[in-house]
Order: C-alpha cells, then structure tokens, then sequence
C-alpha cells in the first residue's frame, strides 16, 4: 500500500496540472481575458513552478520528504479550488500562480521520496555511487509510468467533466483529488529519512546549488532536461497549430498530443531490460530521438505519419525523462536530494516556458518553423551532455552531492 501510494502522489500531482490543459486557456478567455493576458495564464503555472522549485528545495531537506508532499498538495489544491471561484481574469491569474507555487514544492518532494527509497540499499557516503550506476532509473520509470497515465487520462476526463457540468466542477473535481491525496499521504506515508535539524533556512542553503551544478553527473542531468521540456513546450504551441492548419480538428490534435504518452510508458515499462545500456547512453539516445522527431513533425501532413512520429518522440521521452531523475538520485544524497529536484525541476519549468517563447520569437523575426528551433536546440543537447559528463568535478563535501557517480 505504502509502495503503492507514493507512485499515486506522482500521478496525482501531474494530473491535476495535465488535466487543466483543455480548459484553462478557455476559462480565462470565459472570464474576458485579451489574447496577451491568457498566455500569461497559460505560462503562469510554470513561471511560478520555477521560482518556487528554487525556494522549496531547501525547505523540503530540512523539513522533509512527507510534510512537503503534503503542504504542496494542500497550497495547489487551494490554487486549484480559487479558480473555481473566479470572477476576472486577474483573479484566475493569481490562482494560477497559488497553484504553481504549491506543485513547486509537491513535485520535487514527491521525487525526492522516490529517490530516497531507491537509494536506501546503498550508503550515502560521497563517491560510493559507483556500485550503483543504474541509480534509481527502476523506480523513476515506475513515476514515468504514472505520469504517463495521468497524460492520458487527465485531459480527456478534464474534457468530459467541463462538457457535462461546466469548468466549477473541473477545478472544485481536481482540488477534491489533492486533498483526499494529501490526507492518504499524511495519514500513510512513512518519512523516508529522519530529519535532523529544524533551523530556519539560511542563505546558505540556497548556495549549495553552485556546488550541485558543479558535479558532471547532476549537470548532465540538467541539460537533458531543459533540452526535454524545451521541445516538449514548442510540442504543445505548435502541433495544435501545425494540426489545425492541416484540416484536422480539436479531437484528433488532442489524440496526437497524447499519443507519445503509448511508446513513453512502454519504454518505462521496459526499463528493467534496459540495464546494459548506461544512464549516460540513455540521456543522449533520448535527446537524438526527441530532436530527430521534433524536425520532421513539421515536414508532414498526413494524420497517419504525425501520429507515427509522436509515438517515435515517446520512445525519446521514455529514455530521457526517467535516466536524467535516475542520474539526480545516484549524484546526491538524502541531505542534499530536495535541493537537487527543486533545481532539476526548475531547468524543467524553464524549458516549458523558454521553448514556446523563442520559437515564437524566432518565426516573427526570421521566419524559422518553430520545430526546427526545437530540433536544433533539443540536438545541441547532445555534445553538450557529453561535455557536462566528460568535464571534472569539484568533491563535495560529506553532506552534499556524491562527485565520483558515473553513468
């Protein structure tokens, strides 16, 4: 049950932002927002994730992996619950930045804990990672796979629910879910870890970042990230728009938008037999793969060959996205864990909320397909990985991140 449940949290706290997808560009447009205002909307979630990741690290080492899963879940569902009750567009605004600020501190406490779990077999003293080079990818796939069904079935149950009894009973149906969560958590879940100390944070907590960007492992990490969720958020701009020129309508985007999500939990599936090939492989494979399908998304125009490269970007995203969290987990320990996915998923909020904008920017200015920005940058990942993971490191000290973990 306890095994169980912290997969659940996973999914939870991705679903209540993935089944949001549908209606809140929508609802803000319901609510009398201009166009300029409701892509704000739309990108507060992530600029607000962003700043909060930074700011919740920290907390979430000192004060553990449990009661920040739970504060997290609580201050998003209140977010979530807010925009039931708005009445302007300034007023969803804000809610959208509650709920941000909350999935800040519930997401990388929720990885964290996986994190945790995986590593307790091995001692946390620095430069023992090595007898773990698979890291914790068994366990980040499980997360994948819950992920991955909450890509599939948050929207289209999102969808339903706003069709049959309006965009209320969406947001009040998503903040039920988180408390109900929350409570399981609180009531359920075992503290991974004993905390020892309470002190209030201290800007010296916030410093160890430079000393984890200084570690190959967890900077390669980074790279393939941001590389990930930059094409992932040029991915959500412009295949609705690249679709809907070619005549296909909102469902059949829809299904296109959620297709990679087949290959994707099928890779995570098979990750067990994924073992002989190393971390390091994995995050690059994966970057090749998403960069090449990002390039030929917009050379095409039949239903059936889009559909055919979305499931082909899966199987990129399914060696990316778990490898890099795995490579998080085997590069820190559990005094520093909280830190490491606070900043790794803030290079995740980065990459949603750059990609968009400058494929945006690039195509007003000089006419480039937003696709192939996303291909050249996502591509570029890769001899930059391989320069993080080849480059030296600085130790760290006892309590921070492990220096001599390879993939």
């Amino acid at each position: 049950m306890r095994a169980l449940l912290v997969f659940v949290v996973i999914g939870v706290s991705f679903f209540d932002t993935l089944a949001q997808l549908p209606v809140v560009a929508p609802y803000a447009r319901h609510l009398g927002a201009p166009t300029a205002l409701v892509g704000l909307t739309v990108a507060a979630y992530s600029l607000a994730n962003m700043v909060g990741n930074l700011l919740a690290g920290p907390a979430i080492d000192r004060y553990g992996r449990k009661p920040s899963i739970v504060a997290g879940m609580l201050v998003a569902a209140a977010g979530v619950a807010l925009a039931s009750l708005a009445v302007s567009p300034a007023h969803f605004l804000g809610a959208r930045v509650v709920h941000g600020l909350g999935g800040a501190v519930l997401v990388p406490a929720a990885f964290a804990y996986v994190g945790d779990r995986s590593a307790a077999r091995a001692p946390d003293a620095p430069g023992r990672a090595g007898r773990n080079p698979a890291g914790g990818a068994p366990a980040m796939a499980r997360s994948g796979i819950a992920i991955g069904v909450a890509a599939l079935t948050g929207p289209p149950l999102a969808g339903v629910l706003r069709d049959r009894a309006g965009y209320d009973a969406v947001f009040l149906g998503i903040a039920l879910l988180l408390v109900v969560t929350a409570a399981l958590s609180w009531l359920v879940l075992p503290e991974p870890r004993r905390t020892t100390t309470r002190q209030a944070l201290s800007l010296r907590d916030f410093g160890s970042y430079r000393a984890l960007l200084r570690v190959p492992l967890y900077r390669g990490a980074v790279v393939g990230i941001f590389c990930l969720t930059f094409g992932k958020g040029i991915l959500a701009f412009a295949l609705p728009l690249h679709a809907g020129a070619l005549g296909y309508g909102a469902a059949r985007v829809g299904l296109l938008m959620s297709g990679f999500a087949f290959s994707a939990i099928a890779v995570f599936a098979l990750t067990g037999g994924l073992r002989r090939l190393g971390l390091e492989a994995r995050v690059l494979a994966g970057l090749g793969i998403v960069g090449v399908a990002l390039g030929l998304l917009g050379q095409l125009s039949s239903y059936g060959a889009l559909m055919g490269v979305m499931l082909f970007y899966g199987i990129g995203f399914g060696l990316l996205f778990p490898s890099t969290a795995a490579q998080v987990v085997t590069a820190t320990t559990t005094a520093d864990r909280g830190r490491a996915f606070g900043l790794f998923y803030a290079f995740f909020s980065l990459g949603v909320v750059l990609g968009p904008v400058l494929a945006g920017l690039a195509q007003g200015a000089v006419g480039l397909p937003p696709f192939l920005v996303g291909a050249v940058v996502v591509l570029a990942g890769i001899p930059a990985a391989r320069r993080a993971y080849r480059s030296g490191g600085v130790a760290a000290p006892a309590a921070g991140p492990r220096s001599g973990a390879t993939a």
